[in-house]
């Protein structure tokens, strides 16, 4: 550790087991390495700090009984499939939990400080793409919400928002539109253009053939051939349309929620991401409401990946890493506090 780092210090989780005196023999080691490296106290006692000045020890003392809870139900349902050969114990796996989070918090604290306002320069972005790594989701500058498949890029129109809401979708995406009755939301691809109103809706757009899924209001779907325009379809929700050929008038059919809920929560994202739209993206992939008390969520920032995990799993990391608490008012209202 001859270049030691806050960071690396809370990537370690024998270091959290020592700043929340969760196991004595953690404990020994780094009080123990600390009179070794005399040099590093400084570096040692800010990582410390963090650690319990932003709550942690609380939270998790609290999480001890769940992770018990957890890990007891896991070696039961393996315990079948093969003997299990070393006890692992809970304050393993809250300090693995924690020292993974204490990345996130770090991120929190590093965007509070002062930083270049941008607004103008995001306001002018006309492309976004997701490459092959992941998914990306991101803000237009009205507000609606886009998430694109990896390998899918979105265009804007330069005057999006003003004179209209136009955009041009290569690859998958879902939109969740901002209403805005004086211009309406139309997305162009693959020859068709789908127009939308206060609507949320996935559309996969490649050469030749389009796939809309149409989760909430109501869209318009349309094939484009030079400057004409012939009406396919309307769409209600839980109805989508398929057509694989441009001389094709395409296939209308009913689908089940949870083919569309079930793509949304295959991979979510963030990087550095605004909080305020980490939880948009979480409302819009959930499809609940999430109110936030106690912080201004426009000044903090949230890193976090997810794949196929509950909305309560989601909610537990986010607010970890907030050091914040949530509760269900009902059954599609969360209250984060």
């Amino acid at each position: 550790m001859d270049e030691l780092t806050v960071d690396g210090l809370l990537q370690q989780p024998s270091f959290i087991n020592y700043c929340i005196r969760a196991n004595e023999q953690d404990v020994h080691f780094w009080e123990q390495w600390l009179r070794q490296h005399p040099a590093h106290t400084a570096t040692f006692r800010e990582a410390e700090a963090m650690v319990k000045s932003t709550g942690w020890l609380l939270i998790a003392e609290q999480e001890k009984a769940g992770a018990m809870t957890r890990m007891d139900d896991y070696l039961r349902s393996h315990t079948a499939k093969k003997p299990v050969m070393k006890p692992v114990y809970w304050w393993a796996a809250v300090a693995a939990v924690v020292a993974g989070l204490m990345v996130g918090q770090r991120y929190l604290h590093q965007a509070k400080q002062p930083s270049p306002v941008q607004p103008a320069i995001l306001a002018k972005q006309l492309h976004y793409s997701a490459g092959s790594k992941g998914r990306s989701g991101f803000m237009l500058p009205d507000s609606t919400y886009v998430l694109l498949e990896k390998n899918s890029s979105l265009d804007i129109d330069s005057n999006y928002n003003v004179a209209n809401r136009h955009v041009k979708l290569a690859g998958t995406g879902y939109f969740r539109i901002k209403g805005k009755a004086s211009l309406p939301f139309d997305v162009q691809g693959a020859g068709y253009l789908v127009t939308a109103l206060g609507t949320a809706f996935k559309m996969t757009a490649h050469p030749g053939r389009v796939h809309v899924m149409l989760e909430q209001g109501k869209v318009k779907v349309e094939q484009e051939t030079g400057n004409q325009k012939k009406l396919l379809t309307y769409l209600q929700p839980m109805q989508s349309f398929a057509s694989d050929s441009m001389n094709d008038n395409g296939k209308q059919q009913v689908f089940e929620p949870k083919a569309l809920a079930a793509w949304k929560i295959q991979e979510i994202i963030f990087e550095n991401t605004p909080l305020q739209e980490v939880v948009f993206q979480i409302e819009s992939c959930y499809n609940v409401k999430i109110n936030v008390e106690g912080m201004d969520i426009n000044k903090e920032t949230f890193s976090g990946k997810f794949r196929n995990d509950s909305l309560q799993s989601v909610l537990d990391v986010l607010c970890f890493a907030v050091n914040k608490q949530y509760e269900f008012t009902d059954e599609t209202n969360v209250l984060i506090k």
